[in-house]
């Protein structure tokens, strides 16, 4: 704790600390984006004087599968380019934006949007989200291994 190390004020660390909530990480709680997405574009529209913008099955896929490195205000930012029409295909700024996907591509992306959903609703417990799936565990470690997502991460 930083006012152990006399790096942070003692008694404004008490006085700060009246309560303290701990709240996952937005990569941790994936199945809030939908509903964060919506309320920040609501109070974008707002603020900005313009129409909530949609979205498409396959962005919130793409949203659902980002890390949201900057948490909540990241989400928050985007939804400010969305309504202001800056953000290009209603992607996240990391998100590149190529030629139409193919099917298997499609596929692919809501294959890995089910399992990071799973994952995240069992808190990263591989055999809880491969019952959930209906998978044998050899084959969600596979598919886990194939998109790169990291059950830890869930946690």
């Amino acid at each position: 704790m930083l006012a152990n190390a006399g790096t942070f004020r003692p008694d404004l660390y008490y006085r700060l600390h009246v309560a303290c909530i701990e709240l996952p990480a937005l990569r941790e709680r994936r199945d809030d984006i939908p509903h964060l997405l919506a309320h920040c574009l609501h109070l974008s529209a707002e603020r900005y004087g313009t129409s909530t913008p949609g979205w498409t099955s396959r962005q919130m896929a793409q949203w659902m599968g980002h890390d949201w490195p900057g948490n909540v205000r990241e989400l928050k930012n985007l939804a400010d380019r969305l309504c202001l029409g800056l953000e290009l295909d209603h992607q996240p700024s990391n998100v590149t934006t190529d030629a139409p996907r193919s099917l298997t591509q499609q596929m692919d992306d809501f294959e890995k949007q089910l399992l990071t959903h799973a994952l995240g609703a069992c808190q990263g417990h591989v055999a809880q989200a491969a019952d959930q799936l209906k998978l044998p565990r050899k084959t969600l470690y596979d598919k886990l291994a194939r998109h790169r997502i990291d059950s830890a991460s869930f946690r």
